[in-house]
Parts: C-alpha cells; structure tokens; sequence
C-alpha cells in the first residue's frame, strides 16, 4: 500500500468536529434526522429524507452531509432563509443534486451574513494571489472585501495601492460553521453502508442487501485479490452490495491507495448503486489493468 494521509486521524478529528458543531456523539444516520426533526420540523426533515433516498447510494455520505449543513445554517439564520429561499428549492427538488443546492445556498448566506456579499469567486489552485479580483468602483487603498471560493468559505481581498494604480492580494482563509460541518460529516460517516431510518440491514428494506451483478462480483474480487496480498482485509465473499462496500474501506479506498486502484473503485461505485450503463464501460477498463 502507498503511503498516504493520517485517514484515521482525519475520521476521528472529523468525529470531534460533529460532536462540537451538531452535539451528535456518534455520526449515523437516525441520530442525524432525529436531529433535522428538532432544527428544521419534521415536514422538512422528511423531505430531506426523501431526497437522500433519492440519491446514488455511494453518495449517501455527500447528501447527508448537506442534510448536517442545513442544520447548522438554520442554526444561524433560523426560520427566515427557509422562508426566502429554502422551502420553496426543497419542495421543488428539481436538480440531480438538489440537497446539494440546498447545502450550498444556505452556506453562502451565512457567509454573506458574517463577512458580507463576496464581491467574486476566486480559485485557489491557481497561482496567481495578486490583482485577480475585479475590485468594486469607491474602493480604496487599505480596504478589506471577501471573494468566495467554496460554499461557506472566503478569502480576504485587500486593497492596495501599486505605482498609483489599485490592485489586490489575497488574505486570510474564512470558514464558515456550515462548511466545516459539511466536511466533518461526510468524513466521520463515510466508513460503510448508510442506512437511513427505516432501513434494517440484511432485511427487504435495506437496499445494499441487494445481490450484486455477478460478472462484476467475481471480476472485482479476482482484481483485488491480484493487488492485495491480505485475506483479512479482502475478507468474505462478496455477494452483496454491502459485501463490497465494507469491503472497499477495507481495502484502503478512496484516500489510501495508488492510482492503480481507481478503476477498481469506479467499478464498485457502479456496482453497488447498480448502475449498469457505467458498469459496462468501468468494466472494460478495468480488464485494461
């Protein structure tokens, strides 16, 4: 295996960050709707059920995370951003991601509430921290503005001045709590399969008990048993579409393995949500390594 972050120091940072931000102990599912029922009212947590459901079952982790988001945001700004914008998108639930949506809409408004309206979207992977920014008309040398980068998060932009000529340079990092508690989620929670309320694993309710296509069960473990030497963490037979999501983390994935290891997980992405068009393509590739 290639050497690769602290995973288990992250989850347990993470862990930490959900009992300080959402006072959940343990991250799961039913302590997170049980939760969204006292924050947002029953009405809204049971939409925001149904949209998880919804969702990709490998993405569960991201859709809940936007469910912790709204909590921590309606936190902040109460019944008033749902009023203004909130139930009318949750109810619409029109966009392939729409809790995604929401999450972002209700971040940036509690940022704009903290740090006022970013004046624009910078990339921090681009190298250039000077005169990006497009600066407002009445700025002047020493002022401070915000641009925003993700949702809930800005970077200062401060004014100066340069041969006469105003310019900027990029400052501290914000984060506001519905960012952080987005990322912290999604990182304590993503170590196996998420059931939601009403799903009891191995039972007809719970949609990773569902059997896995076949071809790819024996063509994924015949893979990972050619790259991992370890029968312990290959582990059982891989019948079911929890067998290979347990088996997954197991092995490492996603933050702990080569590149190698990629189009095994895009192959088991496709698998355990069932998804036979990608599993067709992700197959033939995989058969390339």
């Amino acid at each position: 295996m290639s050497e690769g972050p602290d995973v288990e120091g992250t989850r347990a940072f993470a862990r930490d960050e959900v009992l300080r931000l959402l006072g959940i102990d343990e991250a799961g599912a039913h302590e997170l709707f049980e939760l969204a029922a006292d924050v947002l009212g029953a009405r809204r947590a049971g939409r925001c059920s149904e949209l998880v459901r919804r969702a990709s079952l490998t993405l569960r982790a991201h859709a809940t995370a936007s469910v912790a988001a709204l909590i921590a945001g309606t936190r902040e700004l109460g019944e008033t951003w749902w009023e203004a914008t909130g139930d009318e998108l949750l109810a619409a639930g029109g966009d392939d991601d729409p809790l995604a949506v929401l999450g972002s809409q209700i971040s940036d408004a509690c940022a704009d509430e903290r740090w006022g309206a970013a004046i624009a979207e910078v990339d921090l992977n681009d190298p250039r921290s000077d005169d990006r920014v497009p600066l407002p008309a009445d700025a002047r040398p020493g002022d401070d503005y915000v641009a925003s980068f993700d949702p809930g998060c800005r970077v200062v932009v401060e004014v100066v001045e340069r041969d006469g000529v105003l310019g900027s340079v990029l400052g501290d990092l914000r984060y506001d709590a519905t960012s952080e508690t987005r990322w912290a989620w999604e990182m304590a929670i993503d170590v196996g399969p998420i059931r939601l309320p009403g799903e009891i694993a191995g039972t007809d309710s719970d949609p990773f008990a569902a059997p896995l296509d076949q071809r790819a069960a024996v063509r994924l473990r015949a893979w990972a048993g050619e790259h991992e030497p370890d029968a312990e963490r290959l582990g059982g037979p891989w019948r079911t579409r929890a067998d290979l999501w347990e088996a997954r983390f197991r092995l490492g994935l996603p933050y702990e393995r080569a590149t190698e290891w990629w189009p095994f997980e895009i192959v088991t992405r496709a698998a355990v949500d069932g998804d036979e068009r990608q599993l067709g393509y992700a197959l033939a590739r995989l058969d390339m390594f």
